[in-house]
């Protein structure tokens, strides 16, 4: 499957990769003319591996830590004697190189390279990382993005994109937790032996239900990710009782049977994506129960699934969300019991 290679929005600037170049600021001066190209810069042994940053997100970034440490009336004098440049290519060329310095200097690049190396298939598997600026707070997070040439996906064909705020950017704990939870999906997207792949089976019962197997599947892999970063002590031990919940909230089924497949996608390891599709799909299948059926007092009419939190939606749901699930579901009836859930995610979707 190819996927569109990611651009930077607007950002003119392009990208460029810290290094030895910013030994020019010694002479800056008197700067020389410096390359148009974005800087490269490499790791000194195979494989090589590129991280690449959007200027304007450096430099904020260094602006906004800057401020208040020791160090800012060197930073301040430094950056003042750049106005000095007449030409105003060079000059935006020399505030890169001073601000991917400070960046450096400030150690702001430690916890990237700190999650990098916790994981050498992010390395060995992808061949360059991109940090931009997210455009929101809920645009934050990490992708994995394949070219594939042919239909064959190699190293070179795989990059990763972290789209990350100036705010989140400049607090290192928070971002080093940031960084492990989204980049440890990344791995298991790598990992041959989880066997990930981009899509989840097609349901036969419509949108609604896929959205919700979607849902169900993003529960669970939250769950592994947080239950591998616990046991090494990077997540409080709080985290289990909030997945915990989660889990509970979004699976039926006897509870005896939903305690033992918490436990055991939580504290245990190795998982495969064909687990958590297979309990996405058929939790009932899981369950050892006698009688798994009496748990719930019925079926949602959309997903199917069932439930305990049924609702009339007629009574309760606003026209506009009723002719949403009916655009999505030509053959459903607004009398017909929905669970609470199914209701969740169509509100979602109308905010």
């Amino acid at each position: 499957m190819e996927i569109p290679a990611y651009t930077c929005g607007n950002d003119s600037q392009g990208l460029f990769s810290f290094g030895h170049l910013i030994k020019h600021m010694n002479t800056i001066e008197k700067p020389k003319k410096m390359s148009q190209q974005p800087f490269s810069v490499k790791e000194a042994k195979p494989p090589f591996y590129d991280i690449e940053y959007q200027p304007r997100l450096v430099e904020e970034v260094v602006l906004r830590v800057i401020v208040g440490h020791a160090e800012e009336p060197a930073y301040r004098q430094e950056r003042d004697a750049l106005y000095s440049i007449q030409d105003q290519e060079e000059r935006e060329e020399a505030f890169q190189v001073l601000n991917a310095k400070w960046y450096e200097r400030l150690g702001l690049s430690e916890p990237l390279q700190q999650v990098l190396e916790t994981w050498p298939i992010l390395k060995s598997r992808t061949h360059t990382c991109v940090l931009v600026k997210a455009r929101s707070k809920k645009d934050v997070g990490a992708e994995l993005y394949v070219a594939a040439t042919n239909g064959h996906v190699d190293r070179e064909s795989r990059s990763l994109v972290i789209q990350v705020t100036p705010e989140l950017l400049a607090q290192s704990e928070p971002l080093l937790t940031f960084l492990r939870r989204e980049l440890l999906h990344i791995v298991d997207m790598l990992d041959p032996e989880f066997g990930y792949q981009p899509t989840l089976p097609i349901s036969e019962m419509g949108p609604t239900h896929q959205r919700f197997l979607q849902e169900r599947y993003r529960v669970l892999w939250d769950i592994i990710v947080d239950g591998r970063l616990l046991r090494r002590g990077w997540l409080p031990a709080s985290i289990r009782d909030q997945h915990r919940k989660r889990f509970l909230n979004t699976f039926a089924g006897p509870p005896r049977d939903l305690e033992t497949v918490f436990v055991f996608f939580f504290e245990q390891w190795p998982h495969t994506h064909q687990e958590l599709v297979s309990f996405c799909c058929a939790p009932e299948t899981w369950f050892v129960s006698a009688n798994p059926v009496s748990t719930s007092k019925g079926h949602c009419s959309l997903c199917n699934l069932p439930s305990f939190d049924l609702i009339g939606a007629k009574s309760i749901l606003p026209r506009t969300l009723l002719a949403q699930i009916q655009d999505d579901n030509p053959h459903w009836q607004a009398e017909h019991p929905i669970c609470r859930h199914c209701a969740d995610l169509y509100e979602l979707r109308l905010k």
